[in-house]
């Protein structure tokens, strides 16, 4: 909240965040998590943030990972409701966007017309985000057929 107050939000760029991303998938991978099987905040601030800050030339601390995590939760679980609990919808693995039918797409906009990105956007990096949030956040442990 400092950094709004004196004016320096701190924002991501896209770039940014796709590191972010691969760097969390790449730490569960190496298995670098604690006994509970979370990223902790000492793996964050030592592993994570000083290669991304290096990677990207920011200057990112804990309290920007916890945001942009906070963020990217958000946006996952935008995607599994709409996997979930709209019916006709599909996944191409090739463009890495929601498929469905022009029908189906204004019913689902009619209801979230702040979504219009799930059906223009691709969404590269979705396999990699339900990854990194499965383990970084337990309790969001949702599996996709």
């Amino acid at each position: 909240m400092e950094d709004k107050e004196k004016g320096k939000y701190n924002s991501w760029t896209q770039d940014e965040t796709k590191i972010l991303i691969e760097l969390l998938v790449e730490r569960i991978k190496r298995v670098w998590r604690d006994s509970s099987g979370i990223i902790n905040k000492a793996m964050v601030e030592n592993k994570i943030l000083p290669v991304l800050n290096e990677r990207v030339g920011c200057q990112k601390l804990h309290k920007h990972y916890q945001s942009r995590i906070k963020f990217l939760k958000n946006l996952y679980n935008s995607y599994v409701d709409l996997q979930r609990n709209s019916s006709g919808f599909g996944w191409d693995f090739e463009t890495k966007r929601f498929t469905a039918s022009e029908e189906v797409w204004q019913g689902y906009l009619k209801a979230h017309p702040n979504h219009q990105y799930m059906r223009y956007d691709s969404h590269e990096q979705f396999e990699d985000l339900k990854i990194s949030l499965m383990v970084q956040l337990p309790m969001v442990a949702i599996h996709l057929d």
